[in-house]
């Protein structure tokens, strides 16, 4: 079995092991927010969800597990404000965005929200989910608006209940790296890999502003200062941000 690790990095020289998250599984990842913990693998029928409480970091206190059904044994979950956000797929050609309720995490959650993000015909799935502040930005097979498939949609879940802000087809898709302003997406410009950023003031206009050649992953990444740092095979790389 695989489970998470609990490490203590207030000396960041020298990360210190604490505890561990047991029950998961190959696949599995993880979403936090203060001291909860959910923890989200597949299983035999679809995914489970576990709840950790972490007060005490050296002896993580398993709160709940709630097993859910779905064809898809992707996993993708986020954690917003007392809102754990996660995709199921009822069927091969149907997949739902659900939000669950957190605030009293002494119980088993309850579902508060479920958003249809594709139907038949036209088949659907979550390849990537990220959120950050009140953007939930979501990847994969999503649908399709006039008859135009559809790859990314953004959402704004200040509440437990999603407002769709844009919906594109795009031909790759990455991560949401700022709360309010900028998106940046992992593209093909003329076959070669990069990372656009857009301008969301208009959400269901996205604008975009730069464009810059990068071939590594983007789906981890953080902005710190005026600059976007980004892994590749040369290390640490950061990005400029001239438009934030």
């Amino acid at each position: 079995g695989a489970f998470a690790e609990v490490y203590d990095l207030s000396d960041a020289l020298a990360p210190r092991y604490v505890g561990s998250l047991f029950g998961a599984s190959v696949g599995f990842t993880v979403a936090a927010r203060g001291n909860l913990v959910v923890v989200a693998s597949p299983n035999g029928d679809g995914v489970s969800l576990r709840t950790f409480d972490l007060r005490d970091p050296s002896a993580p206190e398993a709160l709940w597990t709630l097993d859910v059904t779905s064809e898809s044994r992707l996993v993708n979950v986020a954690m917003g404000d007392g809102v754990v956000w996660f995709v199921r797929s009822p069927s091969d050609e149907r997949a739902e965005l659900v939000g669950m309720d957190l605030s009293t995490a002494t119980r088993v959650p309850t579902i508060v929200s479920e958003t249809v993000l594709a139907e038949p015909p036209r088949g659907g799935g979550v390849s990537r989910m990220s959120l950050v502040g009140a953007g939930l930005l979501l990847c994969g097979s999503l649908g399709e608006v006039d008859g135009l498939a559809i790859s990314a949609r953004y959402f704004d879940v200040t509440t437990s209940s999603p407002l769709l802000r844009a919906a594109q087809s795009t031909e790759a898709c990455g991560l949401l790296v700022t709360p309010r302003r900028s998106v940046a997406a992992m593209r093909d410009d003329r076959g070669v890999p990069g990372i656009a950023f857009f301008d969301v003031t208009t959400p269901m206009a996205p604008i975009e502003l730069g464009h810059a050649g990068h071939r590594g992953d983007v789906e981890h990444a953080a902005i710190v200062g005026d600059a976007l740092l980004v892994s590749g095979t040369e290390g640490l790389l950061a990005f400029p941000l001239g438009c934030d």
